[in-house]
């Protein structure tokens, strides 16, 4: 018998351990190449989907301040709305004392009293004229007290001897008196 010559085989099966071990790298090669492919395409669609998250969220942000902004100016409306009627109020109020004074100025006005001029300026009402006597005066003061809500009472500011005119009580006084009603507060932006 031949003695057996295993070397080619030897060779061949080492031959075949290495082309094992290189397909095992290159597969390996191929699947890690895969994987990373893999991943990188998974990033991409990731980063599409936060970057349409991100536009949407700034879309909704812009429309959330369109309504800030929107609310806002209708608190603005609202508040001078709401000056101009307590302002209104004021006025109307202010009218009714003015009326109220004059109906009762005109009814119960003392004869010995006469009206040189009756001014309004702001709040304080202010009244100049001549009386008889001090004790009229003081008379018709008292009469007004009650009138309103008076910041500052009606006063009298001067009682002074005024110069005898043709056709006047030669004993005639010159008299001022003045009152304040509370404050109607300021004009609204919106009429200035």
């Amino acid at each position: 018998m031949r003695p057996w010559n295993l070397l080619p085989l030897a060779d061949r099966a080492s031959l075949l351990r290495r082309w094992g071990v290189a397909s095992g790298w290159g597969l390996s090669v191929l699947v890690g190449g895969g994987f990373v492919a893999w991943t990188r395409t998974e990033q991409v669609a990731n980063t599409k989907l936060v970057k349409a998250e991100i536009a949407a969220t700034q879309l909704q942000l812009s429309r959330l301040q369109q309504e800030i902004t929107q609310l806002n100016q209708r608190q603005v409306q609202a508040q001078l709305n709401l000056e101009m009627r307590q302002y209104v109020q004021a006025l109307r109020q202010r009218a009714q004392r003015l009326n109220g004074l004059h109906a009762v100025a005109s009814r119960q006005w003392p004869a010995a009293l006469q009206v040189q001029e009756w001014r309004v300026e702001g709040a304080t009402w202010r009244l100049q004229g001549l009386a008889d006597s001090g004790t009229d005066v003081q008379a018709f003061l008292k009469l007004l007290a009650p009138l309103g809500p008076w910041q500052e009472s009606p006063a009298l500011v001067e009682l002074t001897a005024s110069p005898v005119a043709q056709g006047l009580n030669p004993r005639a006084l010159r008299y001022v008196m003045q009152a304040r009603w509370h404050e109607l507060g300021v004009m609204p932006s919106a009429m200035s």
